[in-house]
């Protein structure tokens, strides 16, 4: 079953978006998901989001956004989140997935799974990109500051990262140099916080919005977006693009 054809990534798609709160690990975590799980017989990819320092899910419009677009979103409350709690939200889902008689019995998919996150989620993301269940990961305003995390990387990774306003400007270019997977990396105008700020918050999302749904949903009519001398992103000027080549087959 394909999915539901998206004219805008930065808008809700054909999903109706629930916010479960309490959920998760220990009840720790939020849940982002379609009200429609499992519509049609579908599988859902699934998503580890981390929080920047200080931050929590409610924060961040991508994730509900997410859920409208067909994924399930699982965040660590926790406002200084670490990567192993990231990867327990992994862990938790697909253990859910297996789960007789549970809400998302048989309603996700164990192999479509990304990591994802800002600032300090960033780097709870390189953190576990071994992780052999991910098959992506974006990374938003968080260069590694320990560098020993880069060669992690296993698959095609998006980097969003802020103009040199941005605290973690310089780390982002130089996890792109170091990387030896391919990278699509995107500098938006704007500092640390764009992905939280009115002005920014709008492209971020749907830069990474349509990332996932390249890589996780398959759908290679998205490519465009991403790759070569002329794609979208490239001749949009809101954004400075950097490329590692990467396949425009879809995963």
């Amino acid at each position: 079953m394909g999915w539901p054809a998206i004219s805008d990534f930065g808008m809700n798609g054909s999903f109706k978006p629930i916010t479960k709160t309490s959920s998760g690990p220990m009840n720790v975590y939020t849940l982002f998901y379609p009200e429609e799980l499992g519509r049609d017989g579908r599988k859902h990819p699934i998503i580890t989001w981390g929080n920047g320092a200080t931050s929590t899910p409610d924060q961040f419009t991508l994730l509900p956004l997410l859920a409208s677009q067909g994924y399930f979103v699982i965040a660590a409350n926790n406002a200084f989140v670490t990567s192993a709690e990231m990867k327990s939200g992994i862990d938790w889902a697909i253990a859910e997935n297996e789960r007789q008689g549970g809400d998302f019995f048989g309603k996700l998919d164990p192999t479509k799974v990304a990591s994802m996150g800002w600032s300090l989620g960033s780097l709870g993301t390189f953190e576990i990109a071994a992780d052999p269940r991910i098959v992506t990961t974006v990374h938003i305003s968080g260069g590694a500051m320990d560098k020993s995390v880069v060669p992690n990387l296993r698959h095609p990774a998006a980097f969003f990262c802020g103009d040199p306003s941005d605290i973690a400007h310089d780390n982002c270019e130089s996890d792109f140099e170091l990387a030896k997977v391919p990278v699509f990396y995107g500098v938006f105008p704007g500092d640390h916080f764009g992905i939280v700020s009115t002005n920014f918050a709008p492209q971020i999302n749907k830069a990474t919005a349509a990332w996932l749904r390249w890589r996780l949903m398959g759908d290679a009519s998205v490519a465009n977006t991403f790759v070569g001398a002329d794609c979208e992103l490239c001749k949009d000027m809101t954004w400075t693009v950097k490329q590692r080549d990467f396949d425009t087959a879809p995963p």
